[in-house]
């Protein structure tokens, strides 16, 4: 019958249209999935968020050892002798 392609026509131009901008996106948001995963990662590393003066804190040998060495620098005119 004439005249009657042009549903058939444009129903085939939006099923295209459709199929390039939805594999397009699905591509896209795949990438964005992988590159997501692929940057997390795990660290076994430990903070220590802890305070001087805040309750149960522990100073480590380091950090008594960096302050006698400060101590001594200062007060070296006493030790020179």
């Amino acid at each position: 019958m004439r005249s009657y392609n042009d549903d058939l026509v444009m129903s085939l131009a939006i099923a295209c249209w459709v199929r390039d901008t939805a594999l397009a996106e699905n591509q896209k948001e795949m990438a964005y999935k992988k590159a997501m995963l692929g940057g997390l990662m795990k660290t076994t590393t430990t903070m220590n968020t802890q305070i001087k003066g805040q309750k149960f804190y522990n100073e480590t040998f380091n950090e008594k050892h960096e302050e006698e060495i400060k101590k001594t620098k200062e007060f070296f005119w006493i030790y020179k002798g």
